[in-house]
């Protein structure tokens, strides 16, 4: 779950973490079932996650960076970066 909102902070940037999270919870609850509960993580478990995740995350997405833009995929004028 962690990764997944890496990837919608990155995605998000100009939107709140907390926002980030508030709709990724909502897609989780849409996925599970309103019967089963799914609850928040406060800014300490969150920030205990990005720590377990670690420095390993850097080397799963630094290749995925490189086949996405050796693909030729577009990047969007809008990206700071570009």
């Amino acid at each position: 779950m962690v990764v997944y909102y890496v990837i919608a902070l990155a995605l998000f940037m100009p939107v709140s973490c907390r926002e980030v999270l508030r709709c990724l919870l909502e897609g989780v609850r849409w996925l599970v079932g309103p019967e089963t509960p799914v609850k928040a993580a406060g800014k300490s478990g969150i920030s205990q996650a990005r720590t377990r995740l670690g420095g390993g995350s850097a080397q799963v997405a630094r290749p995925l960076g490189r086949q996405i833009c050796d693909s030729g995929t577009p990047i969007p004028s809008s990206t700071p970066s570009a």
